[in-house]
C-alpha cells in the first residue's frame, strides 16, 4: 500500500512507495525521497507512451499503410525543397475519421475530408489542417528523398514496428524532460510563495512537489486521450481535456502548498540573568553610636587611657 511521508526539512526513507497524486500527495512528495517520485513518473510516462502508441497504431497506421498502397506509379522525389510527383492532379491517398492524407503537387486544389486532421503534400511544403487551424512545414532544402510505391511498402513492412516503439520511447523521454523542466521552472516561485505564506518548504522540496502535481494533471490527459481514441469525445472534448489537465496540475500544486505545515519559529537562546541581590535594609545605613571597648578587648585602639 502507498504510504505518505511526514513533513520535515530532510527526506524520509519510509521503505514504501509514497503516494504523489492530489493535494496530499503533492504535499508529501516535498518531504519524501526523490526515488518514489521517479518511480511514479516512469509509471505514468510508460502508460502515456502506451496510450500514445495505441492511438498512433489505431488511427495513423492503417492510414499510412493504405496511402502507400495508393501511391501512383513512378518515382516520388523530394529534393531542394520541392516535391516531384508523378502526376499533376491532386488525389486523396487515404483517410478515416481521425486522419486524412492527400497529395497536391500543383498547390491549387482544395481537398476536403471529414477528418479531425488532414495532411497534404504540397509543391514546397506539408500542410496540416484541422478544427484548431492549420500550419505549414517547408521541405528541408538539404534533404533528398526518392522512392516508389514498391520501395515504400518494403520499408514500411521492415520498420513500422520500430517506428511504433520509437513513439512509445519518445513519449516517455519527452515527458520526463518536460516534467523536470517545468518542475525546475516552478520551484523558485513556489518556494517564494511558501515563504510568503509561512510554510515549511525547501527549494528541492518545491521542485519535487511541482513534479508530483504535474503527474496528477498527466493522469487527466491520459484519460482524455483514451476517451478520444474510442470516440467518446471529439476534438473539442480533447481540447477541453488539455486545458483541464493544466488546471488540475496547478490546482494540485497550490493545494499541496496549503497542506504544508507552518514553519517553526527559531528558538532564542539567552543566558538567564543572575538573581538580583535583595536591596539592603535602609536601617543598615543608620549610624549606631560608638561604644568604647572594654579592657579585655583585643582592639589596641579600643583601650582606655589611664588617668593622669
Amino acid at each position: 500500500m502507498p504510504k505518505t511521508a511526514s513533513h520535515h526539512n530532510g527526506s524520509r526513507d519510509t521503505g514504501e512507495l509514497s503516494w504523489v497524486f492530489g493535494f496530499r500527495g503533492a504535499s508529501d512528495a516535498a518531504a519524501a525521497r526523490i526515488a518514489p517520485l521517479l518511480v511514479w513518473q516512469f509509471a505514468v510516462g510508460l502508460i502515456a507512451g502506451l496510450i500514445t502508441g495505441w492511438l498512433v497504431w489505431r488511427i495513423a497506421w492503417p492510414v499510412f499503410e493504405q496511402a502507400l498502397e495508393n501511391l501512383p506509379p513512378g518515382i516520388i522525389r523530394i529534393a531542394h525543397g520541392r516535391l516531384d510527383w508523378p502526376e499533376s492532379l491532386a488525389r486523396r491517398l487515404s483517410a478515416n475519421g481521425f486522419l486524412a492524407l492527400a497529395a497536391d503537387p500543383v498547390g491549387d486544389a482544395a481537398i476536403n475530408h471529414a477528418a479531425d486532421l488532414q495532411c497534404t503534400l504540397g509543391p514546397s511544403h506539408l500542410t496540416a489542417s484541422g478544427l484548431l487551424g492549420s500550419f505549414r512545414v517547408r521541405y528541408p532544402t538539404g534533404v533528398r528523398l526518392e522512392f516508389d510505391r514498391i520501395e515504400a511498402l518494403a520499408w514500411w513492412g521492415a520498420w513500422s514496428g520500430v517506428c511504433l516503439l520509437g513513439v512509445l520511447l519518445g513519449t516517455l523521454i519527452t515527458l520526463f524532460v518536460l516534467w523536470w523542466g517545468l518542475a525546475a521552472a516552478y520551484a523558485i516561485p513556489i518556494w517564494l510563495l511558501a515563504r510568503q505564506w509561512g510554510r515549511a518548504l525547501t527549494l528541492g522540496g518545491a521542485a519535487k512537489m511541482a513534479g508530483a502535481s504535474l503527474l496528477t494533471g498527466a493522469v487527466v490527459m491520459c484519460g482524455g486521450l483514451l476517451l478520444y481514441g474510442v470516440r467518446l469525445i471529439a476534438v473539442p472534448g480533447l481540447t477541453i481535456a488539455m486545458g483541464l489537465h493544466l488546471i488540475v496540475g496547478w490546482g494540485a500544486l497550490l493545494g499541496g502548498l496549503v497542506q504544508l505545515p507552518g514553519r517553526v519559529a527559531p528558538r532564542v537562546h539567552s543566558n538567564p540573568s543572575p538573581p538580583s541581590a535583595p536591596a539592603p535594609d535602609a536601617a543598615a545605613f543608620v549610624r549606631t553610636p560608638h561604644k568604647p571597648e572594654g579592657p579585655g578587648s583585643k582592639n589596641p585602639f579600643g583601650k582606655t587611657r589611664p588617668p593622669n
